[in-house]
C-alpha cells in the first residue's frame, strides 16, 4: 500500500484522486475516499460528479502538487474545512478561516427549533458568533428580523462580515466586538429585549 504521495507529473483525475484516497486511509483519516475528492473537487474547482464525468481528464504537475499538499495538510489532520475555505451550514455556504471556529453540525439544530417558535422572532441575537453560520441562518429563516451578533474576537467578527456581506444582509445585521452581553451594556445600539 502506498504511503507516500507521487512526485508532480500530468496525470489523469481518476488516478490522482486514487492516489490521495490512499494516502489518506495511511494515515488513519476518516472516510478517506470523500475527503480526497472534497480535496480535489476544490482544489480543481469542480463539484464532486464532475471528478466522475471526466476520469480521464488530465491534470497539469502544478494542480497536482498543490493536491498533494492539501492531502499533507490533512493527514496532519487540519480540519478540512480549513483547507478549502468553505462549509455549507444549514444550505449555506460559509467561508472559513484558521483562527474561527469551525460551526459544529449540532448548531443547526437551534436553527430548527428556532422555527417551531409560535411567533416569527422580530430580534435575534447571537452570542460568540464566530463565522456568523447561526446569526446568518436565523436571518434567512426570518426575513423580517433584526439580528445582532457579538464576539470578542476581530477575526471572527471580519469573517462574520464577509459571510454577512456574501449574503445580502448587512442592512439586517449587526456586528458587536465584545465578551457575551458586554456590547450590550452601551444601550445605544441594541434594542431590548430579544425575542
Amino acid at each position: 500500500m502506498q504511503k507516500t504521495l507521487m512526485t508532480s507529473e500530468t496525470q489523469m483525475l481518476s488516478h490522482l484522486l486514487q492516489e490521495g484516497a490512499r494516502y489518506l486511509k495511511t494515515k488513519d483519516i476518516p472516510s478517506p475516499r470523500l475527503e480526497a475528492e472534497l480535496l480535489l473537487s476544490h482544489r480543481l474547482s469542480l463539484k464532486r460528479m464532475d471528478l466522475y464525468l471526466s476520469p480521464e481528464k488530465p491534470i497539469p504537475p502544478a494542480q497536482c502538487e498543490r493536491f498533494r499538499q492539501d492531502l499533507k495538510r490533512r493527514a496532519a489532520h487540519m480540519p478540512l474545512q480549513y483547507i478549502t475555505g468553505h462549509m455549507e451550514f444549514f444550505g449555506l455556504s460559509l467561508i472559513i478561516r484558521s483562527g474561527v471556529f469551525i460551526p459544529r453540525p449540532e448548531t443547526e439544530l437551534i436553527v430548527e427549533e428556532t422555527n417551531r417558535l409560535s411567533s416569527e422572532p422580530r430580534k435575534i441575537l447571537d452570542l460568540c458568533t464566530g463565522s456568523g453560520a447561526l446569526a446568518i441562518a436565523l436571518a434567512k429563516q426570518f426575513p423580517s428580523a433584526r439580528v445582532w451578533a457579538t464576539d470578542v474576537s476581530e477575526a471572527a467578527l471580519s469573517l462574520a462580515a464577509e459571510n454577512i456581506k456574501a449574503h445580502q444582509l448587512v442592512s439586517r445585521m449587526t456586528l458587536l466586538k465584545g465578551d457575551l452581553f458586554d456590547p450590550l451594556k452601551s444601550g445605544s445600539n441594541t434594542p431590548e429585549p430579544f425575542d
